[in-house]
Order: structure tokens, then C-alpha cells, then sequence
């Protein structure tokens, strides 16, 4: 979803950049409550994808990594964007960071776990 709605927006915006500009930037300008709604609406959706994954069995880190992610996406919703400072903002700082430490995480419960047996 998150991809999805921020290649229509990076379409359609006229003078928006990749190269110059932070996806977090699609939230500037009269259309950005669309981009604050997409950050709202991934980070409730993968937030429930977590919730449905708590009963798999074994399943500890993943839905806890997922539902880190998803909170990340909510409190993207509530940062502000400061314009002109293209990838280094607020935002893309909490969001990397969030995503970051989830990403370790997950990266270190993937080495501790034992190899599967066939």
C-alpha cells in the first residue's frame, strides 16, 4: 500500500523527484494529507497483520518486528515534514531508525535460530 499510493503520488506531483526528494515529502502541499493517510492506513494495516500473526505457532519476533514497523509508520503520520530538507528530516529520521532497529532485530533472531532439520 505504502509503495502503491507513493508511486501514484510521485506520477501525478508535478516537479517531485526522487533524486531531490524524500517519499516523506509527498506529505508537503495541499494533496500531502494523502501521504499522511497512507503513512496512518499501512501502519494500521501491518499493526493488524502482526495482531493475526500472534497465534502462529513459534512465532515471537515476527509479529513483534511487524508491529514495531507499523507504530514506526503511525508516528511518521504525526512528524513533521520540514521542507528543504529532503531525506534528513524528522520524519525520515524516526521512521529509519524505527525501521532500522527492527531490521537488527530481526537479523539477530534469524543467527541465534537453529538450522531447520528435514
Amino acid at each position: 500500500m505504502l509503495l502503491g499510493v507513493g508511486v501514484v503520488q510521485i506520477i501525478t506531483r508535478d516537479g517531485f523527484d526522487l533524486d531531490r526528494h524524500a517519499l516523506s515529502q509527498l506529505s508537503l502541499g495541499p494533496w500531502g494529507f494523502v501521504q499522511i493517510a497512507n503513512f496512518l492506513v499501512t501502519g494500521a494495516l501491518v499493526i493488524a497483520a502482526a495482531r493475526g500473526l500472534r497465534g502462529v505457532p513459534g512465532a515471537v519476533w515476527g509479529p513483534r518486528l511487524l508491529a514495531g514497523f507499523g507504530a514506526g509508520m503511525l508516528v511518521a503520520a504525526g512528524v513533521a515534514t520540514v521542507p528543504g530538507l529532503g531525506s534528513f528530516g524528522l520524519r525520515a529520521l524516526v521512521v529509519s531508525t524505527v525501521q532500522l532497529a527492527a531490521l537488527a532485530l530481526l537479523c539477530a533472531k534469524a543467527l541465534r535460530a537453529p538450522a531447520p532439520s528435514h
